[in-house]
């Protein structure tokens, strides 16, 4: 819980306060657990272009890359997908700061840890099924899966969908087609809830309007928010 002093409208001061909640004794011993999260965690930088007009990280977007790869491996008791950006990872390998191989070294270590498929680059895929693109999405996502594996040494899992916003029914479709089995779907890509129980805790079938909705779960976007770089990280982690 977060516990704020104001004066006025103005905040003097915050504190955490913590409410861990445990299960029985016989219900921890079956294997029942009253919470689960998972985190996913991006790691992509904008890229820009050099003198030659080749795509190229600066210092300080290959800086903050190489410091969120540095967390994944750092908790591995944590649960953690990694949705990485490839084209990224490549630029970093070349990129304008030394330690940028042993970054992707460190990455491909933490072995444990799911990787999932994306495309090359990032593609508004909405637009791209519109337009009939659908051979070049194709391309994006192969080109996508053969830079990862050959930079992590591990073939990227595509059976997951990591959804973002310039996902349309159509697009969502292709991804089927793709290969994906079930999605991850933002919050606030969502028509409000009919029924007032329902977690984002739970597994789900999302309702697109295609013939058989895939299994999903929902990211909140509420916490996803509060853990963009910017203010405090141990605060912005406590209220997430």
């Amino acid at each position: 819980f977060v516990v704020r002093a104001f004066q006025g409208n103005t905040v003097l001061g915050s504190l955490v306060t913590h409410l861990i909640r445990l299960a029985p004794p016989v219900t921890a011993s079956a294997g029942a657990e009253p919470l689960r999260i998972g985190v996913t965690v991006p790691l992509t930088a904008r890229a820009t272009l050099d003198d030659s007009g080749r795509p190229a990280l600066d210092t300080d977007a290959a800086a903050r890359l190489e410091h969120t790869i540095d967390a994944v491996p750092s908790q591995p008791g944590v649960p953690v997908a990694v949705l990485p950006s490839a084209e990224a990872l490549q630029l970093l390998t070349s990129g304008p700061r030394p330690t940028g191989p042993a970054a992707i070294e460190d990455l491909r270590a933490a072995s444990t840890r799911t990787v999932l498929a994306v495309p090359f680059a990032p593609i508004d895929t909405g637009a791209w099924t519109a337009a009939g693109l659908d051979g070049q999405m194709n391309d994006q996502y192969t080109a996508g899966g053969e830079t990862l594996s050959a930079l992590l040494q591990d073939e990227p899992d595509g059976r997951i969908a990591v959804l973002d916003r310039t996902v349309t029914a159509d697009s969502l479709a292709r991804l089927l087609q793709l290969g994906a089995q079930s999605v991850v779907v933002p919050s606030g890509h969502l028509s409000p809830m009919r029924d007032r129980n329902a977690s984002f805790a739970e597994l789900c079938t999302l309702d697109a309007g295609l013939d058989v909705g895939p299994p999903a779960v929902v990211a909140d976007d509420p916490s996803s928010a509060r853990l963009r770089p910017g203010g405090d990280p141990v605060l912005a982690g406590h209220l997430a």
